[in-house]
């Protein structure tokens, strides 16, 4: 297993930062309040839009009236001073989330990279001139790795993709329209359907 490893941020704004950048977080303890800049509650909120399985905890000296406020939000609260209980419990909460989320999270590894996608995370994959490119929600910028569409392919949940083409997989969550030779996804992005793929894609377009 991996060692775990642990990062410190100076602000709020720098956790964003980090995460904008393709920063893994898998557990993040921040402050309620504002930290040379935004304050807690809205960085986990960012974050919390682009991934729902990160858990998030919220340092905060406010007694328990004040938190009524954030009841429903999927966060956590660790008051100050620290209870040694109470961050037992916390911790074994987060650790059964961390491994739940597992289960719904694209894990590649390869020379020089490891990768952890949430597969809701995911728009569609290409492969073009031998590298494979993830589009994901929470970035610009497709991740692009020196392997075969196969191999990532294998990994994904089939009630949750489709391939299209041979050179194209579509997350359905994301699929707008359907026309002919070309699928549409929310985004606008236009994505080829390859003649041998139309039936099973119009099947499985249906289905979702």
């Amino acid at each position: 297993m991996q060692e775990p490893s642990i990062c410190t941020y100076q602000s709020n704004d720098d956790v964003l930062e980090q995460w904008e950048n393709g920063e893994q977080i898998d557990l993040l303890f921040v402050q309620e309040g504002p930290l040379n800049g935004i304050t807690g509650y809205e960085v986990s909120h960012v974050l919390l839009q682009q991934n729902y399985n990160i858990p998030v905890v919220l340092l905060t000296n406010g007694n328990s009236v004040d938190l009524q406020q954030y009841q429903g939000d999927p966060l956590r609260f660790l008051q100050i001073p620290f209870n040694e209980q109470a961050v037992h419990e916390l911790l074994r909460s987060c650790w059964i989330q961390i491994m739940d989320s597992a289960k719904d999270i694209l894990f590649l590894r390869g020379r020089g990279y490891v990768l952890r996608i949430p597969f809701r995370s995911i728009r569609y994959i290409e492969h073009n001139n031998r590298h494979t490119a993830i589009h994901v929600t929470y970035q610009s910028e497709a991740y692009t790795l020196g392997c075969t569409l196969m191999v990532i392919a294998c990994k994904l949940p089939v009630e949750c993709f489709v391939q299209c083409h041979r050179s194209y997989i579509v997350n359905k969550s994301y699929v707008s329209s359907f026309q002919g030779t070309t699928i549409t996804l929310l985004s606008g992005d236009p994505i080829p359907v390859g003649r041998t793929y139309r039936l099973n894609t119009e099947r499985e377009l249906s289905l979702s």
